[in-house]
């Protein structure tokens, strides 16, 4: 069995016919588009208007996560109470950021729990939601290999720690 993979890459997703899915059949292209925003394409050289694309960018981004999870609900891949404790870790993580934290790129495991990554330049982190409710943060630098984890009940407030690691994705860092 393959395990189903959300990595976000629009082009990859609307010009080579993929589709973000695990079971694309469930989705067709045109209803997928139809499903989201729209996101603008145009360059300006505004703050304003940079700021605004990042907003409808990752407005398409949370539908699509919403999505996925879903769907590996559908597929079994997950069970719904983890897929809706991933879903209610986004939200909370996004919003003691104010809004500023991109959507994560997420996979499930072959235990059936839920990985959450970020990547931008030299930093990585992740956190990996168990069926259980538990959850793990983890932390990796790939230049000083430097590392950090730290177990999480989810549904309870993050560490200082957590949110200083995830305040290195914000679109403003």
């Amino acid at each position: 069995m393959t395990t189903p993979v959300m990595e976000f890459n629009l082009y990859n997703v609307f010009h080579s016919g993929g589709f973000f899915l695990a079971r694309p059949e469930i989705l067709q292209k045109h209803e997928l588009i139809s499903e989201l925003p729209p996101i603008s394409t145009s360059k300006s050289h505004s703050a304003q208007a940079n700021h605004t694309e990042i907003i409808l960018r990752e407005q398409a981004r949370v539908q699509r996560l919403q999505l996925f999870l879903k769907d590996l609900v559908r597929q079994e891949a997950v069970e719904h109470y983890t897929a809706t404790v991933a879903w209610r870790a986004w939200r909370t993580l996004s919003e003691d950021l104010v809004g500023t934290l991109p959507v994560p790129d997420v996979a499930a495991g072959a235990d059936r729990q839920i990985l959450f990554s970020w990547n931008s330049g030299e930093h990585h982190f992740e956190l990996e939601i168990y069926p259980s409710g538990l959850g793990e943060f983890f932390y990796l630098n790939y230049e000083s290999d430097a590392t950090w984890e730290e177990e999480h009940t989810m549904g309870e407030p993050v560490s200082q720690d957590v949110s200083h690691f995830l305040a290195l994705f914000s679109f403003y860092a």
